[in-house]
């Protein structure tokens, strides 16, 4: 049973890596026209890093966990303003690129958020796989039946 286990989160977090590495292939450059809009290079490395990271034989979840998370922090603290002028200058819909990319990087981000807390968990054995997130039990506690 254990085993079993242990190949689920395996294969978990597999598919959340070729997921995040399939998203780059497609829309990395679209990011990075954004980053460059946004004169970003914080975010730029960051999508750098991700690139790096996926040159590896094995990727280390934990570091495209960072990284995604690097990036949906850039994303999140561009204003409207900046957006608007982003827009002048290039000629593009900057709000709404920032919009899509971020609500992208940001479902990335999620799944690495819950495969480190399960991962973590498991190994600690401290809480049951199947009681979910710390947020789902609390849902799950105020659900009268």
């Amino acid at each position: 049973m254990d085993t079993t286990i242990n190949e689920n989160i395996a294969q978990a977090a597999y598919d959340r890596i070729a997921d995040t590495e399939r998203h780059l292939r497609h829309h990395g450059p679209a990011l990075c026209n954004l980053f460059d809009a946004f004169d970003a290079p914080s975010g730029f490395d960051a999508l750098c890093d991700l690139h790096r990271i996926f040159g590896n034989q094995h990727p280390d979840a934990k570091m495209i966990k960072t990284a995604l998370q690097e990036i949906e922090t850039f994303l999140a603290k561009q204003t409207s303003q900046a957006a608007d002028a982003a827009a002048r200058d290039r000629g593009f819909d900057a709000s709404g690129a920032l919009r899509w990319h971020g609500a992208r990087i940001s479902e990335l981000h999620a799944r690495f958020r819950y495969l480190v807390w399960r991962t973590a968990s498991h190994r600690r054995n401290t809480r049951p796989l199947a009681a979910g997130p710390p947020s789902l039990r609390a849902a799950k506690a105020k659900v009268v039946p």
